[in-house]
C-alpha cells in the first residue's frame, strides 16, 4: 500500500508539472490571441493541450475553442499564417507593424505574468536573499553585523539571486562594500572592509569581508515587491542569455546549461514535490525562460517570424511564403532534434 501511494504521488507530481508547463504555454498563446483579435486578425482555433480533441465548441464568430488530450502546451491558429491566403483577415495580409505586435504579444504576456505572480510571491512568501552571520572567532565584523541580518542591497544595488554565487559576485573585487540590511524589521546601512586571510607561509588563502552567508526569504510591501519582481525578471533574462552565450562559445557544457522537454518536466516534477510556494517560484522562472527563448531570432520561433516580418517591411514585399514556410518547418525540426539531443546528453550525464 505504501509503494502504491508513493507511485501515485509521483504520478500526481508529474501531472502537475505538465499542467504548470501547459499554463505557461497557454498564457503565451493567449497573448497572441488577445492581440490578434484586438487588431482584426482571424483566429480559427484556440486550443489548450495537444493531440486529439476531448471537448470543442465553435462560437458564432467561427472561432473553435478546444481542450485536447495531452496536457502539454496549446496553440492559437491564425487564418493564413503560413500560406498565401486571399482573405483580408488572414495573418500575412495585415500590415507588418500589426503582425509584429501580435508576434511579440506572447513573449510580453509570459514576462508580465511572471512579474505579476512574483510580485505577489515576494509580498506574501518573500524573496530569497542572503542572510549574514559573522565568522566565529574572527571579530572582523563584530559590532557591525549580526547573525540574521538580511542583505537587500550592495552599494545601493538591489540583490537579485538565482544561486548563491550571484551574491558573492556582487562583492568580488571590492575593498569596501556598503550593505543595506534588514535587522529586526528595520533597514540600515553597514560598511564592511575586505579582510584577507593568509597561511603561515604568507600565501593568500581567501579574501573575504569577515562574514559567512546563509539564505532566507524576506517579504516586502506590495509596491516594493513589484519593482523587485521587475528587476528580478530582467536579471533572470540576462542570466538566461548569458547561459546561451556560454553554450554557443563552448565555455559551458550542454549538460550544465541546457535540456529538452523531458529535462524540464523532470525538473518541474522535482520542484512540485517540494511544495506549492517553490512550484510557483520556479514556474515564474520558466515563464521568463519561455519568453526569452521565443524571442530568439530563430526559424519557427516568434523572434524568427518577427525577423521575416521586419525584412518584408523594409523590402516592401515579402519573401516567398512557401520559402518562409519551409524555413520555419526546417527550423522546428532542428529545434526538436536539438531538444531531444539535449535530453539524451542529460540522461547520459546522470548514468
Amino acid at each position: 500500500m505504501e509503494k502504491f501511494l508513493k507511485v501515485l504521488s509521483i504520478i500526481g507530481c508529474v501531472l502537475l508539472a505538465f499542467i504548470c508547463l501547459t499554463v505557461m504555454v497557454v498564457l503565451h498563446e493567449l497573448g497572441h490571441f488577445i492581440a490578434g483579435r484586438k487588431l482584426g486578425f482571424k483566429v480559427n482555433e484556440f486550443a489548450v493541450g495537444m493531440g486529439p480533441k476531448i471537448i470543442s465548441k465553435k462560437l458564432k464568430s467561427g472561432l473553435l475553442l478546444s481542450l485536447r488530450l495531452i496536457p502539454l502546451g496549446g496553440f492559437c491558429a491564425f487564418e493564413g499564417e503560413d500560406e498565401e491566403n486571399p482573405s483580408p483577415d488572414a495573418f500575412n495580409n495585415h500590415k507588418p507593424w500589426k503582425r509584429l505586435i501580435v508576434l511579440f504579444a506572447g513573449v510580453f504576456t509570459n514576462f508580465v505574468s511572471a512579474v505579476v505572480v512574483l510580485s505577489l510571491f515576494f509580498t506574501f512568501a518573500g524573496q530569497m536573499l542572503p542572510m549574514i552571520a559573522p565568522i566565529e572567532g574572527d571579530g572582523i565584523a563584530e559590532g557591525i553585523i549580526e547573525y540574521g541580518d538580511i542583505v537587500v542591497a550592495v552599494d545601493g544595488k538591489k540583490v537579485q539571486m538565482l544561486e548563491p554565487s550571484d551574491f558573492t559576485k556582487m562583492l568580488a573585487g571590492k575593498d569596501k562594500a556598503t550593505l543595506t540590511i534588514i535587522r529586526d524589521g528595520e533597514e540600515m546601512n553597514v560598511v564592511l572592509a575586505r579582510h584577507d586571510l593568509y597561511d603561515e607561509n604568507g600565501e593568500l588563502l581567501k579574501d573575504m569581508f569577515g562574514i559567512r552567508i546563509g539564505y532566507t526569504r524576506q517579504t516586502f510591501g506590495f509596491f516594493e515587491s513589484i519593482w523587485r519582481a521587475v528587476k528580478f525578471s530582467f536579471f533572470t533574462a540576462v542570466k538566461i542569455l548569458s547561459g546561451l552565450g556560454s553554450l554557443i562559445t563552448g565555455s559551458a557544457k550542454v549538460s550544465e546549461t541546457a535540456g529538452g522537454p523531458i529535462t524540464m518536466i523532470s525538473g518541474l516534477t522535482s520542484i512540485v514535490a517540494t511544495g506549492f510556494s517553490n512550484t510557483i517560484y520556479i514556474v515564474c522562472l520558466f515563464s521568463v525562460n519561455l519568453a526569452i527563448f521565443n524571442a530568439l531570432p530563430l526559424p519557427a520561433l516568434d523572434g524568427g517570424r518577427m525577423v521575416f516580418t521586419i525584412i518584408e517591411w523594409i523590402r516592401k514585399k515579402p519573401i516567398k511564403r512557401s520559402v518562409e514556410a519551409m524555413i520555419h518547418f526546417v527550423g522546428i525540426v532542428a529545434l526538436f532534434g536539438m531538444a531531444i539531443l539535449f535530453d539524451i546528453i542529460q540522461l547520459i550525464n546522470k548514468i
